[in-house]
């Protein structure tokens, strides 16, 4: 989350909710868009393993579902960790998920997967 969010914590199953469209707002009333990496980005395979034990196959198959149902859009895909950056330093609601070592002083670290 850009640094000048309130938000300064959130719980695994919050980080779940937001990336599997479950919810756009938080319990606060705080509207939320996820940020997330196109099809194959390097690490992105190894986040959706460690929050809900898929992989991006899976995933795809899920939101194929959802949008065929129309009950949730996903996340927006950038194509690189320079972009999310970018879109959440021009957004407070926006929240993405970098490797530890790219993190920057301009972002708020919510939550860290094992």
């Amino acid at each position: 989350m850009p640094k000048q969010s309130d938000i300064n914590a959130l719980s695994k199953k919050q980080v779940i909710d937001i990336f599997m469209g479950r919810f756009d707002f938080l319990e606060n009333g705080q509207k939320i868009k996820p940020v997330d990496y196109d099809n194959g980005y390097p690490f992105r395979e190894q986040f959706y393993r460690s929050l809900v034990n898929k992989s991006e196959r899976q995933i795809a198959a899920y939101w194929s579902r959802l949008l065929f149902s129309g009950r949730a859009k996903p996340p927006t895909q950038v194509a690189s960790v320079e972009v999310s950056i970018d879109e959440l330093s021009n957004d407070t609601s926006m929240i993405t998920y970098v490797p530890v070592n790219l993190v920057s002083e301009e972002m708020n670290i919510v939550l860290v997967l094992e």
